[in-house]
């Protein structure tokens, strides 16, 4: 998720594809908060899913939605901006085997 013209780290927040709070750690998520660039202005935070909980949401066979929004740390009583939607894409990939005989 990329949190633009920003120039001091902020604070950003993840949703589960069912709307769900998703917290550091917990769940099969890990969140990297990341850090602001100071020649982009971008904040890159990524959200990292592990193998067992991927493989749940890729049996559903269709494109799953999370989300992500900022805070501000450098005022904390600011609003969180509004969510922005990160869509995940599962691809299948299968091996054709034939068998060959020489003679």
């Amino acid at each position: 998720c990329d949190i633009g013209d920003v120039v001091t780290d902020v604070t950003v927040s993840w949703k589960d594809k069912d709307g769900g709070d998703i917290t550091a750690g917990s769940g099969g998520y890990t969140i990297e908060q990341g850090s602001a660039d100071s020649n982009t202005k971008i904040q890159t935070s990524t959200l990292t899913i592990d193998v067992s909980t991927l493989k749940t949401v890729a049996a559903a066979g269709t494109p799953a939605t999370y989300q992500c929004a900022a805070k501000s740390k450098e005022y904390p009583d600011s609003a969180t901006s509004p969510y922005k939607n990160v869509v995940v894409s599962f691809l299948a990939f299968s091996k054709f085997l034939r068998n060959f005989e020489c003679f």
